[in-house]
């Protein structure tokens, strides 16, 4: 790459003026295609291409040493115990309205990362708060919390009590075991539940992140610098969303991370290469029997970074090559022996399932002229997806972005090549995820789960954040105190008033609060958790479900088994499916109609959720079937033939309504 090219391409003020510009364009889309990513990350890349053009120049950071390690340590430990006794009590429910005793748990840990003469004890601290919250939000339901791990630890237990992979013989995890595996392992030789050893799975998931984004900065910037990127991305809804629905996936970006902190050191460091080399295979070997999909952002990210690094320096080297190498053999490997449906259920290979559904996609899109076909206007009724999320949803992203944009700008404003080369290489890996999460949608493309595409972006945003919030928080301190803000307090209380609608967005949303999120009302804010009545509930259907004798309230009330379905909304089928193995099917609506739309009689899962407009269930409509938010319709006349308060099971005979 010509010098001349080079001093365009890291010039700060060319990459203010390519982001500002991107947020016009995400803000004129945002009129056409309205969703919450389009209206609430463009005003904030804005806003953060401003910041880092201001901050571009500022010092390096010092964090301020106010107190002694000894009193503050002593004094999060309280607060910790203080949250975990109080959280505990009420059953790992939030003992407010307001999440006044998490908020105050990571004020207290992000002053010690501010405060903490060594910033390794702060990098522990910010673990062990990660850990707390997804413990809150992994126990704070009657049964495991999510809905793919649900199957995933249902499996786990299979394995655990037969010793054989069978029970993965029609899934595309046989090829992929580990997590399983794993599980099972831990469950037996422990001699804990399966849902107490996947918890194993959730602090793997938060700990060796932490640590490995706090070593990548520390060594590019400064330790402290390192224990607020850690602390970010610990904080962040996605990342408390993931760990705590525990899963191949949680693991797969585990490992994503390390890899790309390995091909960063590989390349960069030229000291002990070897060893390095050594530990990115091993890593590179257990994702590939870990998570597919994983595996395939990971092989897309560090080709990306490895590319950049080949333009800048002219031409490829024998540790780019290497790495290229392997990671085309790991891909190339997993697609081969994978099917989608396992060794047993006889389908295609996995990549040509995603490759079939990648063109469904095009071919649906440019059919439609890039109209999407809905339903017509219902009372009561949202759409899944855009439709039903809330800005609550996305800020605490959002913002991360507008922090992740400030520093990038003041990364690549450094003197030192180093910092450019790597400042470039991850701020393309940034920039090629965003396109894929935030632009295949627009093309009416599902197949790449654009959605999931995030869950890999908030380590490597968080990675850009921590300077970009570090140096304007130092920058902000010298202007409102005259002095220098590395040595003064203000600089702790500036970063609070930054990280504060951070927090609060991200401790609120739905998913770290899976006993009802505070500041979001919107249909697809729904509650994650099962409570009490709900379990007793599912408890019933486990005993007296299809083939048991149901104990009918106002009339006798036997039917053939053959005929009737449990029919529930999305989250209650998943429960009653995956959790208690009874058989189950969605609830599934016409236009117009007031009960199921099934041939079949049903008993009705009609929990007292149902009657909120966060439940979800699909109505079909042309020939088309979508998933919809909103109260669940009622059938006329249903049998109730078990109510535990407002938590019902409806018996609806088909044959007499017909």
């Amino acid at each position: 790459m010509s010098f001349r090219v080079r001093s365009y391409i890291v010039s700060p003020k060319a990459l203010v003026l390519v982001i500002v510009g991107a947020g016009v364009l995400g803000m004129l889309v945002q009129q056409v295609y309205s969703n919450p990513y389009s209206t609430a990350i463009p005003p904030l890349l804005i806003c953060g291409g401003i910041v880092g053009w201001g901050v571009r120049n500022e010092a390096e950071f010092h964090a301020p040493i106010t107190v002694s390690d000894r009193g503050l340590v002593i004094s999060y430990v309280l607060v910790a115990a203080g949250v975990l006794v109080a959280y505990a009590s009420t059953g790992f429910h939030r003992p407010f309205d307001l999440p006044v005793l998490l908020l105050l748990l990571y004020v207290v840990t992000l002053a010690c990362v501010f405060m903490l003469e060594r910033a390794d004890v702060a990098v522990a601290l910010v673990a062990l708060t990660g850990v707390l919250h997804r413990g809150f939000v992994y126990y704070s339901s009657s049964v495991q919390v999510g809905l793919d791990p649900l199957f995933h630890t249902s499996v786990a237990a299979a394995i655990r009590d037969t010793a054989q992979l069978t029970p993965l013989a029609y899934s595309k995890y046989w090829y992929a075991p580990f997590f399983h595996l794993l599980t099972a392992a831990t469950s037996g030789g422990l001699g804990v539940s399966v849902r107490d050893a996947a918890f194993l799975t959730t602090i793997i998931a938060t700990v060796v992140p932490v640590v490995t984004i706090a070593i990548v900065l520390g060594r590019i910037w400064q330790p402290h610098v390192g224990a607020l990127g850690a602390f970010l991305f610990v904080a962040s809804r996605l990342s408390v969303e993931q760990t705590a629905n525990t899963g191949p996936e949680s693991l797969g970006i585990t490992l994503f991370v390390l890899l790309l902190a390995l091909a960063i050191s590989y390349l960069e460091y030229g000291t002990d290469s070897r060893s390095t080399l050594f530990a990115f295979g091993v890593t590179l070997l257990v994702l590939v029997f870990t998570h597919q999909f994983s595996l395939f952002v990971a092989a897309l990210a560090i080709s990306v970074y490895t590319g950049v690094q080949v333009l800048w320096r002219g031409r490829p080297g024998r540790r780019e090559i290497t790495l290229w190498g392997l990671l085309v053999s790991a891909v190339a490997f997993q697609t081969s022996i994978t099917k989608y449906d396992g060794p047993a259920g006889g389908g295609e290979p996995f990549l040509v399932e995603v490759a079939g559904g990648i063109l469904t996609d095009l071919t649906t899109s440019v059919s439609r002229g890039g109209r999407v076909e809905s339903l017509p206007h219902l009372r009561d009724v949202t759409l899944s997806g855009a439709d039903s999320s809330g800005l609550p949803l996305v800020l605490s992203l959002a913002i991360l972005y507008g922090f992740a944009v400030a520093g990038a700008i003041y990364w690549i404003s450094q003197d030192r090549e180093f910092h450019v080369r790597t400042g470039l290489g991850l701020g393309v890996v940034v920039t090629t995820l965003s396109a894929i999460g935030l632009g295949t949608p627009l093309l009416g493309m599902n197949a790449l789960l654009p959605g999931r595409w995030f869950l890999y972006l908030v380590p490597l945003l968080a990675i850009f954040a921590a300077p970009g919030v570090a140096m304007t928080a130092s920058a902000g301190a010298r202007l409102l105190s005259g002095r220098r803000a590395s040595r003064g307090s203000v600089v702790l209380s500036v970063a609070l008033v930054l990280a504060l609608p951070y927090l609060l967005f991200a401790i609120g949303s739905v998913a770290t609060s899976v006993d009802g999120p505070y500041f979001d009302d919107a249909p697809g804010a729904a509650r994650a958790a099962t409570n009490a009545t709900e379990a007793d509930l599912y408890r019933f259907l486990d005993q007296h479900g299809p083939g048991e004798e149901l104990p009918a309230r106002g009339a006798e009330n036997p039917y053939d088994d053959s005929r009737t379905n449990i029919v529930a909304d999305h989250v209650a089928k998943q429960v009653i499916s995956r959790h208690y193995h009874q058989p189950a099917v969605y609830y599934k609506t016409h236009v117009g109609d007031s009960g199921p739309a099934y041939e079949t009689n049903a008993l009705l899962v009609h929990r007292a959720y149902a009657r909120t407009p966060h439940v979800s269930y699909d109505i079909e409509y042309l020939d088309e079937e979508y998933r919809v938010f909103g109260p669940l319709p009622t059938p006329k006349h249903p049998q109730i033939v078990y109510s535990n308060g407002p938590d019902r099971v409806l018996f609806v005979n088909q044959s007499s309504s017909d």
